[in-house]
């Protein structure tokens, strides 16, 4: 879980390192372990998902913030669906 953006992305890895330093000191093992059902234990799953999304935020804006225009991260969205005329009020 974020193993490979860790890895590739020097920003990414800091600012998730600065996620979990503020949060329980094994969810850093799990994370990077191989334990699969800890991870997929409620009390290390949402931490652990907290922890990406943040830094993947994080990241992004520190990206921008340096004047770089694109990243190779692109987000998949949808359009959400058309609004039924019920709705439009």
């Amino acid at each position: 879980m974020g193993r490979e953006l860790h890895g590739r992305f020097p920003v990414f890895a800091e600012v998730l390192d600065e996620v979990l330093s503020g949060l329980d000191p094994a969810l850093r093992e799990v994370i990077w372990g191989d334990d699969e059902p800890a991870l997929n234990r409620t009390v290390f799953t949402q931490p652990a998902l907290f922890a990406i999304e943040v830094a993947l935020y994080r990241s992004r804006r520190r990206h921008s913030a340096c004047g770089r225009t694109s990243w190779p991260v692109t987000p998949s969205v949808r359009s959400p669906p058309p609004m039924s005329p019920a709705c439009s009020h």
